[in-house]
């Protein structure tokens, strides 16, 4: 009888660790399926986002590019969100990491060069709270504005990257109602990048999601440097 209930208990204890095991690996898998879920819906919505600008603007040929740039900082959000912090490193110099990025809590400019047949400069700009409300949504409901008068007040003097990217500076930019939602969703957030590519340019405007970071996707990237603003206020 004694050797019976030994046996009994070794059983029950076998299928309560197996059961634990189990669980452990559904709520694993559940995690990873809620994580890609995540991405991909992300994904679908910027995509669309950057096809309606790029489209206003002539400018699908660009539209690969900037999915190649910013689809893999969703991946990058998304992993944070979980806790599962991908490999970065916060400098300007030459070292590789998968991610690399800076912290900007009062906005900043990212300058770097993909490379191509034709190389692609990139200007990016991250503007905070405030200055997303004074610069873009402190106007009238069309919403318009130019980044050279952002970026002349706050960096000072305009970085110089290009002709197609000094042509766009004096180009009105209009804020549609899906990129709104985006700079919305983004806590009011906002990043605005320009893209050249071999004399010809164009831009996108969506919400900062990685604030106070940013954050720039090192493959194929050939150099970068990040400028960063200092306290301001642009009401005063």
């Amino acid at each position: 009888m004694k050797r019976f209930i030994s046996m009994l208990l070794t059983v029950v204890l076998v299928m309560q660790c197996t059961s634990t095991v189990f669980a452990a690996d559904i709520q694993e898998k559940n995690v990873e399926a809620a994580i890609e879920n995540e991405i991909q819906s992300a994904k679908q919505e910027l995509h669309n986002i950057i096809y309606d600008q790029l489209e206003r603007q002539n400018a699908l040929e660009h539209l690969q590019i900037y999915e190649e740039i910013l689809f893999p900082r969703i991946e990058y959000q998304v992993m944070c969100k979980y806790g599962n912090i991908p490999n970065v490193v916060s400098s300007n110099g030459d070292d590789y990491s998968e991610y690399a990025h800076c912290e900007a809590p009062n906005g900043g400019v990212a300058t770097y060069t993909l490379e191509r047949s034709t190389n692609i400069n990139c200007v990016e700009t991250f503007l905070n709270r405030e200055d997303t409300l004074y610069y873009l949504l402190n106007k009238d409901d069309s919403f318009s504005f130019t980044l050279e008068t952002a970026i002349s007040t706050l960096v000072g003097a305009i970085p110089n990257y290009g002709t197609a990217y000094s042509g766009l500076l004096g180009v009105l930019m209009v804020l549609d109602r899906a990129t709104n939602d985006s700079i919305n969703r983004a806590k009011g957030y906002t990043d605005i990048l320009v893209v050249d590519q071999g004399g010809t340019g164009s831009y996108l405007i969506t919400g900062w999601f990685q604030y106070p970071y940013m954050v720039l996707w090192q493959d194929r990237i050939i150099s970068y440097k990040f400028y960063t603003w200092k306290p301001h206020d642009p009401w005063a």
